[in-house]
């Protein structure tokens, strides 16, 4: 079982909605302190304000980040260190819905390359323990097509699929470092007011099963400790988040019912 307490952890997108929920938790769970990704820095002053009276001082470290800048990420990867001294969880929660191209560079391409500059550099040098955690936040729509936004389930779909590739054994052995993704279901957060105003039916329809986005910052840390390497996992409908089953799942259109 991976040992939360003591560790440094990155998070991008960390001052959305489920950001916010995914540092709370890492914060709850007694990590060392966490490096906070994010473009927009509106908010970051008062966040951190706020962890500070929760948590105590020197918990967090915001840097602004563009994800889709490979050069500012790496940069950024290293004043994480040099501020905390070590690294040992990586989650790639930055994404959007939206313009296509924005939509495939932010929510796989940067998964992909932040990923791999974690996996191969970052995190076999500088844990503190034997092994370093990457989580990427999917969705649901990376397990069951979503047909009212096509592009964004076909982001989804390719960080479930880098996910379980980088996540098998041979790579592992080469740097003890896991890969698992979580993949939350509908949660209130800001990212649906981006989706076409003809799809917005659709999405008042799944109010009933839209979820806080603590569940998702939860079911992260059940993943942080009992996830496999390359194991996909479900926060839903706020229900405890269980690990997707391939074998017994059936791929049905993606309707309210599988949010």
């Amino acid at each position: 079982m991976f040992d939360v307490e003591g560790t440094v952890a990155i998070v991008t997108g960390a001052l959305g909605g489920i950001g916010k929920a995914i540092v709370r938790s890492l914060l709850s769970n007694k990590v060392k302190g966490v490096a906070l990704f994010d473009l927009n820095d509106a908010q970051a002053e008062e966040f951190q304000a706020s962890l500070e009276k929760e948590f105590g001082a020197n918990k967090t470290l915001f840097l602004k980040v563009d994800v889709t800048d490979l050069e500012k990420v790496k940069d950024a990867f290293q004043k994480c260190v040099d501020h905390f001294g070590n690294l040992d969880i990586v989650v790639n929660n930055a994404g959007i819905i939206g313009n296509i191209e924005k939509v495939i560079k932010i929510n796989l391409l940067a998964t992909i390359q932040i990923s791999n500059l974690a996996f191969f550099d970052f995190l076999p040098k500088y844990r503190k323990g034997k092994e370093g955690v990457i989580i990427n936040i999917a969705s649901v729509a990376g397990v069951y097509p979503l047909h009212v936004l096509p592009d964004y389930t076909a982001s989804k779909h390719g960080v479930v699929a880098y996910t379980q590739a980088l996540g098998v054994n041979g790579h592992y052995q080469n740097t003890q470092v896991k890969v698992m993704a979580l993949c939350p279901g509908g949660t209130d957060t800001e990212i649906f007011k981006n989706v076409p105003e003809y799809y917005h039916q659709f999405f008042k329809d799944m109010e009933n099963v839209v979820q806080p986005t603590e569940f998702v910052g939860e079911g992260l840390i059940k993943v942080l400790k009992e996830g496999s390497n390359g194991s996909v996992w479900i926060s839903k409908k706020s229900e405890p988040t269980v690990e997707f089953d391939y074998k017994s799942e059936t791929l049905p259109i993606l309707s309210k019912h599988a949010f």
